[in-house]
């Protein structure tokens, strides 16, 4: 007996996870995963490597290089700008995102560009992930290329860092990004860089509600919520189930969706 995770909600999200490992078919899924994929338009998730995930493999189809540099001003202009048609945009634009192109100025710029041509499209989702107040459309524009910038200069150093809280912390000293956006780069580069720390988190919505299914008690702090974390990956280990944290986190969200799905609980409309 487990004295943290209650073991039926355990099998429950293991077998989700090993249901939903080889989704290259659809005639694989069941009903609700079908469900799912049709809400997303078809795109198929993968729970056990993000990598993979279409939505975060366009990040690596934009950068330059693997060099977690390029990765990371890819993943902050998709997580602060909300969509991917701006990350795209800006690829097709200067020919794949580089740190070069932020040093020499020219990402910035393309930025600006986008945010000056009146098109809404490129001005975030509907969560508003820039905390931005302004009088008018210029000063708008203005104050987020100031957050992007001060954003961006972090990947001047983020080569050195080995711990996904030292860049959490980092991120959260620039004022005007809400709290779950930090989250989200932090997360994505927990994705794409395997040799950095994963020894911060912090859960979303989704996922919190799945977790607090899992746990007999759920966690107060954040230390405690990690090592929570780390026990499920352990357990899941024990089962056959290898899986990062990222990974478990990102598959949490998910695993609600089924789960009150099945047990007849129903699911809020966004």
């Amino acid at each position: 007996m487990n004295n943290y995770i209650e073991e039926e909600i355990l099998e429950e999200f293991a077998e989700f996870l090993i249901r939903n490992r080889d989704r290259n078919s659809l005639d694989n899924t069941s009903k609700y995963d079908k469900y799912i994929l049709n809400k997303v338009k078809g795109i198929n998730i993968e729970y056990f490597d993000a990598k993979d995930d279409p939505w975060n493999s366009v990040i690596l189809e934009c950068s330059r290089t693997n060099d977690i540099r390029d990765i990371f001003l890819a993943s902050s202009i998709r997580v602060l700008s909300g969509n991917i048609k701006t990350l795209r945009v800006i690829s097709d634009s200067l020919g794949k995102i580089s740190y070069e192109d932020f040093k020499n100025g020219k990402l910035i710029a393309c930025l600006e560009a986008l945010y000056r041509n009146k098109n809404h499209t490129f001005y975030g989702s509907e969560y508003m992930p820039l905390l931005i107040r302004a009088d008018n459309e210029e000063e708008k524009t203005l104050k987020t290329m100031n957050i992007f910038q001060k954003v961006f200069s972090y990947s001047s150093t983020i080569k050195l860092e080995t711990s996904s809280k030292k860049i959490h912390d980092s991120l959260k000293q620039i004022s005007g990004i809400g709290d779950f956006y930090v989250n989200r780069i932090i997360f994505m580069l927990n994705v794409f860089e395997s040799q950095l720390e994963e020894d911060y988190v912090s859960l979303g919505p989704g996922s919190e509600y799945s977790l607090r299914l899992l746990c007999k008690r759920y966690p107060k702090t954040k230390k405690a919520l990690l090592f929570i974390m780390r026990e499920l990956q352990r357990l899941l280990l024990e089962k056959g189930i290898v899986i990062s944290i990222s990974n478990i986190e990102n598959s949490l969200c998910e695993f609600q969706k089924c789960y009150r799905h099945e047990h007849g609980l129903l699911l809020k409309k966004k």
